[in-house]
């Protein structure tokens, strides 16, 4: 094709510079339906998946073919030339009627007679895009007055490598959209709640369970991007500390935090790259007599029963009319007793010897 004219540089260039803009397969198709025009004059322009197998064809087009004149195009698409065409030869290229059928023999076709002649149209080029069989997907423009030129069908030719590429990008990000939507939906399905971190331990998804569980216990959810809350954050930011000292440590314990008789058990898997926070709610029915048997004095019972409830050290001072330096001296002995360092390794202990944490 000889060089492009100044006219025609600048509505090629406009044309593919929105043409990579778009998305979705909506956006894109109500674009090529405005715009190509610009490039290709034409009176009508339609952008249609048709499956003359079926009988069916998605389409949009404008102006609108009236709902009356769909049925004939659906009866007879089997006959349309550029649809037969593209059926035995898969060739894409831009095509016009004209290329194929005289226009005399296209007026005898009841596809003509009970389709494009309503609609005032005589002439008609398209170009196809790449699609699983039967499906054929084809942008077709229609004139009334004067067949569409060499040039014209060249300028088409031009722009249809582009147009697969713009396709196949908006047919990729809707097939990942779709997939997350079943991802979502499954997450949303399970029993626990789940929320999987960044690497820099930012919120990358929560489930719908967790939402709950997290407005619960920790005073509200966190969106994708927040933090976690302060104490939920604190507590993976030392899981982590640990998992990276040199000398394997203990097995990680969960945090549990309690409320009114239940507890809510977190647990965190993964590695750096990847972390997941599992959480689950459990009834916790607890009374200082079930610490006992684990060697503890009553006190030290009476503490722990606050601990595993996610009481401050504060906090139960004032439930058990002590101070919190009393408190301390009290988790010292229970961390002896017990072979932890830390009211998180202790609270996870205690729920397992009692059986409401499974060992």
């Amino acid at each position: 094709m000889e060089g492009l004219r100044l006219r025609e540089f600048k509505a090629v260039s406009s044309f593919l510079q929105g043409l990579y803009a778009f998305r979705d397969r909506s956006g894109l198709r109500t674009y090529i339906l405005s715009a190509l025009p610009r490039v290709v004059p034409a009176d009508s322009i339609s952008y249609n998946e048709a499956n003359p197998q079926a009988r069916r064809n998605d389409y949009v087009s404008a102006p609108a073919v009236p709902a009356e004149y769909e049925p004939a195009f659906l009866r007879h698409m089997g006959d349309h030339p550029l649809i037969s065409r593209h059926r035995e030869t898969g060739d894409g290229r831009a095509a016009r009627i004209s290329d194929f059928l005289p226009q005399r023999r296209f007026h005898r076709l009841a596809l003509y007679n009970e389709f494009f002649r309503p609609l005032r149209l005589e002439y008609q080029a398209a170009v196809t895009l790449p699609a699983r069989p039967p499906l054929v997907v084809g942008i077709a423009l229609g004139r009334r007055l004067r067949d569409f030129s060499d040039r014209e069908a060249r300028l088409l030719n031009l722009l249809r490598p582009h147009l697969v590429e713009a396709y196949r990008n908006a047919d990729v990000i809707a097939r990942m959209r779709e997939e997350q939507m079943v991802t979502r939906r499954a997450l949303d399905g399970l029993p626990h709640g789940l929320v999987a971190l960044t690497r820099e331990g930012r919120v990358r998804l929560v489930n719908a369970g967790a939402v709950g569980l997290l407005a619960a216990y920790c005073g509200g959810p966190p969106r994708r991007g927040d933090r976690l809350p302060d104490a939920l954050e604190r507590w993976v930011k030392l899981q982590a500390a640990e998992a990276g000292e040199p000398a394997p440590g203990p097995a990680r314990a969960p945090l549990v935090i309690g409320r009114a008789g239940h507890n809510l058990v977190v647990r965190l898997v993964g590695g750096a790259d990847e972390r997941l926070l599992l959480l689950e709610e459990q009834t916790s029915v607890l009374s200082p007599h079930a610490f006992l048997p684990l060697g503890l004095t009553r006190r030290e019972a009476d503490v722990m029963t606050w601990v595993v409830q996610g009481k401050t050290n504060a906090e139960i001072a004032t439930i058990l009319g002590m101070s919190a330096y009393t408190v301390i001296k009290h988790l010292q002995h229970v961390f002896a007793k017990l072979g932890v360092g830390t009211r998180t390794a202790a609270a996870a202990h205690v729920l397992k010897a009692v059986k409401i944490l499974p060992a």
